[in-house]
């Protein structure tokens, strides 16, 4: 190897090392292939209390996650599917539930969730447009950034490895242009688990601001027996 090539080598070698696949901190797919429900929780408000019922299936080597989230009182209130490549995670399919178990029809516009190679301070979006009951059309969009700093989290009193994302979510009203909501999130990854925490602000409302932590993982046969109560 010549002098200009030693050169080139150690020039590239920084980038390569700090490269970091993402992939480890996404659900793991394979133990999801038994259905799994993460309970999280915000201290002291019950009633906030989420469970995520995830289940992924394999087939020629591609993989499907389906998501669907339930509230306290175990009410179905999302669905959603996940593509799952060698690039990342794309959304394919998502509903939303009203307390009368009426889904709202929903329309894909970008469908980038997670991306495995997502640098240091690059940002990955997805938006959707969705008709509700009173056939007013809202449109709603998320915007991922990796963030460089993120503290590292625990579960069951162990360290976990953590990567973190800061997530701005909005929504308007597309026939108004009025604005429904609008917040930020700091998403917490945990390599070998999938979503550990998400803390969300908002920043004319205080009093809405919530810190989501996972508690509980549970196997399905458990999680019926959870519901049957």
């Amino acid at each position: 190897m010549n002098k200009l090539q030693w050169i080139l080598l150690f020039t590239l070698l920084p980038q390569f090392l700090s490269a970091q696949d993402l992939k480890e901190y996404f659900f793991p797919l394979k133990k999801l292939q038994k259905t799994k429900v993460y309970q999280f929780e915000v201290a002291q408000k019950p009633n906030l209390t989420q469970f995520w019922k995830m289940k992924t299936e394999e087939k020629n080597g591609a993989w499907k996650l389906t998501t669907q989230v339930y509230n306290a009182d175990f009410r179905l209130t999302e669905r959603a599917e996940e593509q799952i490549d060698s690039v990342g995670s794309k959304l394919q399919l998502f509903i939303q539930f009203d307390e009368n178990g009426k889904a709202d029809t929903v329309d894909l516009v970008e469908h980038e969730v997670f991306a495995w190679q997502q640098a240091e301070g690059e940002t990955v979006r997805w938006s959707m447009l969705m008709n509700n009951a009173e056939n007013e059309t809202l449109y709603f969009a998320k915007e991922r950034t990796h963030l460089k700093d993120c503290n590292p989290l625990t579960f069951k009193g162990k360290a976990c490895e953590t990567v973190c994302f800061e997530d701005a979510l909005h929504s308007v009203n597309s026939d108004t242009y009025e604005e429904l909501f609008a917040f930020t999130q700091t998403s917490f990854y945990a390599k070998k688990m999938g979503l550990m925490a998400f803390d969300r602000v908002f920043e004319y409302d205080e009093d809405k601001n919530v810190n989501y932590r996972l508690v509980k993982v549970w196997k399905e046969k458990k999680w019926r027996k959870l519901t049957s109560k």
